[in-house]
């Protein structure tokens, strides 16, 4: 039995009165909770998905950037560099990548001014070579004395690039840990006697 008050003014308090069977738990359940229930739930399904949105972006951005980057500095452009945003960890990653790019860019540069050097300094022997043996083919170098000299100069140049190529090899075996250093005493006096 439920009562519902009509009005307060007049004789008295009016009330109305009406019966209604017992609702049973589901029936109950379905009319107090239900609606409030699933309301919420599309709320918050709703605002789940706008933040799952926004912190995919906070942090998937910063790496698409990274990956773009990236795949510049495979393609030959060192001046790559991407912004340090985003949660600590892509910040890290960024801080990281700016770093390598850094290392690449003047490894890059270092070979570049390497390779020009071994190629001048490969160069010149190779000129002395290449004129003192056309003097030998063309007949210049004619007499006995002037045959010595230019096979002497030929076989000294010779020797001078060897000797390039030889410390070249030794960089390379540094540089792939092929080679590893032992350590000696060395006496100084005469190593500065045959420098000099």
């Amino acid at each position: 039995v439920y009562s519902r008050p009509i009005s307060v003014i007049g004789f008295g308090r009016l009330q109305i009165f009406y019966v209604a069977p017992e609702p049973t738990p589901r029936s109950f359940f379905n009319q107090t909770f239900s609606r409030p229930i699933l309301v919420g739930g599309l709320l918050a399904l709703m605002v789940s998905v706008v933040l799952a949105f926004a912190i995919a972006g906070w942090v998937a951005r910063p790496l698409q950037r990274a990956a773009s980057a990236a795949k510049a500095i495979a393609r030959g452009d060192y001046e790559q560099r991407v912004p340090v945003t985003g949660p600590d960890e892509v910040q890290t990653v960024a801080r990281s990548f700016n770093s390598m790019a850094t290392q690449v860019k003047a490894t890059q540069q270092a070979q570049r001014d390497f390779v020009s050097n071994v190629s001048h300094d490969l160069k010149t022997p190779l000129t002395s070579i290449r004129g003192w043996s056309q003097s030998l083919l063309d007949g210049t170098a004619v007499t006995e004395a002037e045959q010595q000299r230019a096979a002497g100069i030929i076989y000294n140049e010779a020797e001078r690039m060897q000797r390039m190529v030889d410390q070249l090899l030794d960089l390379a075996r540094i540089e792939s840990g092929q080679l590893e250093l032992v350590q000696e005493a060395v006496d100084l006096h005469q190593l500065l006697s045959d420098v000099h």
